[in-house]
């Protein structure tokens, strides 16, 4: 990075010259990068020490964008913990209700993998979760259309639901092939006959809800890395002329080349990141708080505060003094 020139052209070499070249080599008499920190102390020092997203110029775009990975992935296995295991608590509670309200199994599960109300089944099962409904109703008597938002409704064969603000149920799962596949297991572990009814108790229920938990937290984990690694390649997109317009203003402003800015970016979003993630395993995600529109406008903002200060902070360690 360097100053604008001075009176006469003169440019002027700042620090940052000194410690910054092109790719990691000698350019131009530049020395080399310095060594850097190991990889877990790189994301401590930027999600602690502000100002390392400043001093992340001086290593190549590599080096953060290994931690701000590493970051992304350990937060989101962060969260996919965190709500898998809410999920699996959850359905534990599901089946602490099942088996106060229906001491006998209202529902079973056919030889065609059919989901089957027993004569102890009165009226569709209802249970509420804290960020929608459930309906079980084998018979049919529950119209598909007259489901309300977040509600999903198991009939005989599928799963129906109604996703966000939709006010059309979609179907979203073929009951038949799981099933078979739940019955299949059981049989196996009981020996018994390939004939008969498996009734769906409420130890069944809670058997299932570790394998259900995992799979929800590996659902929303692998969904979670997905959506933070675009989140993070649009926002250092957007926020990378932020940082190079408020590091140029003012007499000691500095050049700072795109390159060098990406890895001032990428180190600043570690923070972000990492406290996004656990905020969602603790739960308390604000996505889930103001709704996924309004989170992303949060976040953006939040990082844009942040490359304006990591620009200032640029500044002020490269910039050479005024004389």
């Amino acid at each position: 990075m360097e100053s604008p020139r001075q009176p006469g052209d003169a440019k002027v070499q700042t620090r940052a010259g000194d410690i910054v070249s092109g790719r990691g080599g000698s350019v131009g008499g530049a020395r080399k990068y310095p060594r850097p920190p190991t990889l877990w102390r790189r994301i401590i020092a930027h999600t602690i020490v502000p100002e390392s997203w400043a001093l992340a110029a001086r290593y190549p775009i590599g080096y953060t964008l290994i931690a701000l990975l590493a970051a992304i992935l350990f937060a989101c296995l962060c969260a996919g913990i965190g709500d898998g295991k809410r999920f699996a608590n959850e359905i534990a509670g599901v089946a602490a209700r099942y088996q106060a309200a229906y001491p006998e199994a209202p529902l079973a599960v056919t030889a065609e993998g059919e989901l089957k109300a027993t004569e102890a089944f009165k009226e569709p099962l209802q249970f509420t979760f804290p960020h929608g409904r459930v309906v079980i109703d084998p018979t049919g008597q529950t119209n598909v259309e007259s489901i309300k938002p977040k509600t999903i409704l198991f009939t005989n064969k599928e799963a129906f639901a109604c996703l966000g603000n939709s006010e059309e149920p979609q179907r979203i799962l073929e009951l038949q092939p799981w099933l078979k596949l739940q019955r299949t297991t059981k049989e196996k572990e009981s020996g018994g006959g390939g004939g008969e009814e498996l009734l769906i108790t409420a130890q069944r229920i809670r058997a299932a809800s570790v394998a259900l938990g995992c799979f929800t937290g590996f659902v929303v984990a692998s969904s979670l890395v997905v959506g933070n690694v675009l989140w993070v390649a649009v926002t250092m997109f957007l926020i990378c002329p932020l940082i190079i317009a408020v590091a140029s203003v003012g007499d000691r402003g500095l050049l700072v080349p795109r390159r060098v800015a990406y890895r001032m970016v990428a180190a600043m979003l570690i923070p972000l990141v990492l406290f996004s993630g656990i905020m969602h395993a603790a739960g308390y995600s604000i996505m889930y708080t103001i709704g996924l529109d309004f989170a992303l406008i949060f976040w953006f903002f939040t990082a844009a505060a942040m490359a304006v200060w990591t620009g200032f902070m640029a500044k002020k360690i490269y910039a050479p003094k005024n004389k």
